[in-house]
C-alpha cells in the first residue's frame, strides 16, 4: 500500500489528463487484506479500479478454491468494496446469471478483450446479454494479450465472436455496427469517467479523428456515403486513413482537415 500511495502522490502532479487507476491484478494474487485496502483507498478517494474477471475456467476455480465463502467470483470484489460504478472489469467471460446479475447491481463496467480472449483461447464473452441487463461495456486489447493494441482490431474480433455466438445459438444476434462503434468510443469512455469527452453534448471536451480514406485496403466509390464509407473504414481501414488527432480541442497530430 505503500508504494501505491507514493504512486498516487506522483500522479497528482502531472497534467490532469493523467488519471490514476487501482489495479489488482485479480484476486487471485491478492491478499484479503490488500483487497479491503484497496477497496476503502478507492472509496475515500474516488478512484478507479481495473481487475480481470471470469477470463478463464481455470482462473475461476482458483478462486472457489481461495474465497470458499463467496458466491461468486464477482462477489470476491464486492466483499472488499472492489465493485464500484468506477470497477472495470477486464473479460468477464464465463458468467452466470447471477455473476451478471451481481455486477449489474453495483453499476460496475466490464472491458470486452475479444482478440485475447480468442488468441488465448479463453472463451466468448456473452456481450449481448450483458448490453441487455444494463450493463456498461467498453472494448480492449488486455495490453499485449492479443495481436494488437489498436481499437479497430477490437471492433473487428468483437463483430466476430459476436457473430460466432449467434451462429452457435449462444446469442440473439450478432452486434450491430452501431453497438460496436459505441463500445470502442463512448462505451469506453463511460467506464472510464470520460462522459464529458467525445460526444456532441453543449460542453463536452473535444477529442476527435479526422478520417480521410487512403490506406489500400479502402474502396471507396465516387459519390460514396458517409456511412458506407464510415463503415468500410471500421473494418478494413487502419491508422493510415487518420489524418489528424485532436485532444482536448487541441490538435495533436496530423495536418489541419482541406
Amino acid at each position: 500500500m505503500a508504494s501505491t500511495e507514493a504512486f498516487l502522490a506522483r500522479v497528482a502532479g502531472l497534467p490532469d489528463i493523467v488519471r490514476p487507476v487501482l489495479t489488482p491484478r485479480f484476486a487471485i494474487s491478492c491478499s484479503p487484506d490488500l483487497l479491503s485496502a484497496l477497496g476503502a483507498l478507492a472509496a475515500e478517494r474516488s478512484l478507479p479500479i481495473q481487475t480481470h474477471l471470469a477470463e478463464n475456467t481455470s482462473e475461476i476455480a482458483e478462486i472457489r478454491r481461495l474465497f470458499p465463502a463467496a458466491k461468486t467470483y464477482a462477489g470476491v470484489y464486492a466483499a472488499h468494496g472492489l465493485l464500484t460504478p468506477r470497477t472495470i472489469l477486464a473479460h468477464a467471460v464465463h458468467l452466470d446469471d447471477a455473476e451478471r446479475d451481481v455486477i449489474a447491481a453495483h453499476g460496475a463496467g466490464v472491458s470486452h478483450c475479444p482478440g485475447s480472449n480468442t488468441n488465448l483461447n479463453s472463451g466468448a464473452a456473452r456481450v449481448l446479454d450483458m448490453l441487455s441487463h444494463g450493463i456498461r461495456v467498453g472494448l480492449g486489447s488486455d495490453c499485449s494479450g492479443g495481436c494488437s493494441l489498436g481499437i479497430l482490431p477490437q471492433i473487428r474480433d468483437a463483430r466476430t465472436v459476436s457473430r460466432g455466438l449467434a451462429f452457435e445459438g449462444l446469442a440473439a444476434r450478432g452486434l450491430s455496427v452501431p453497438e460496436l462503434f459505441h463500445m470502442a468510443t463512448l462505451g469506453g469512455a463511460s467506464l472510464c469517467g470520460l462522459d464529458d469527452v467525445g460526444n456532441f453534448a453543449p460542453g463536452s471536451q473535444f477529442d476527435a479523428l479526422w478520417v480521410k480514406p487512403r490506406s489500400p485496403g479502402m474502396w471507396v466509390d465516387d459519390g460514396e456515403g458517409v456511412q458506407s464509407v464510415f463503415e468500410k473504414w471500421l473494418f478494413t481501414g487502419d491508422d493510415r486513413d487518420i489524418a489528424s488527432v485532436w485532444v482536448k480541442g487541441r490538435r495533436v497530430a496530423g495536418s489541419e482537415p482541406a
